[in-house]
């Protein structure tokens, strides 16, 4: 019996291929997925990697344009594996990042950001939102991050 896939099977194969592809990663270094890219206009640092959320982050990147497997750096925040602002600024060469699930604290910066604001810093911008999950169950986050990022990219 041939299995029936829909529009959404199809988009989630791609998106978990393009971000699952094979490191060779040495332990405690930052994930970029699927590399770090010379060509990428944004960064996006997210805690969580269900597949439901990825596909979430898929179509939020789609709303502004941007596709998860070409024009930005993935990083996937670890708590085991702490990242540091400054290991992220010098490897990803973009002037936008958005945190999604990260905290200033987390990634040791010591600032007091209000999430779902665009904050600009040493000619960067910077939004920090909630956790994917959190974001795509209440409506009126997922409605301030949209705000938020048509401040930031349109």
């Amino acid at each position: 019996m041939q299995e029936n896939k829909t529009e959404l099977d199809y988009e989630l194969d791609h998106v978990i291929a393009a971000i699952t592809a094979p490191l060779a990663v040495p332990e405690g270094a930052i994930i970029f997925k699927p590399a770090s890219n010379p060509k990428a206009t944004i960064c996006v640092l997210v805690e969580e990697t269900k597949d439901e959320d990825l596909v979430f982050l898929a179509r939020i990147l789609q709303a502004i344009d941007y596709q998860i497997d070409t024009n930005i750096d993935l990083v996937l925040y670890d708590e085991n594996a702490p990242v540091h602002w400054t290991a992220v600024s010098t490897k990803s060469v973009t002037a936008k990042y958005l945190f999604l699930g990260v905290t200033t604290a987390q990634i040791g910066l010591k600032m007091d950001w209000q999430k779902y604001k665009v904050q600009n810093w040493h000619d960067r911008q910077f939004l920090f939102a909630d956790t994917l999950n959190t974001i795509a169950a209440d409506p009126n986050l997922k409605k301030a991050l949209w705000q938020a990022l048509q401040a930031m990219f349109l």
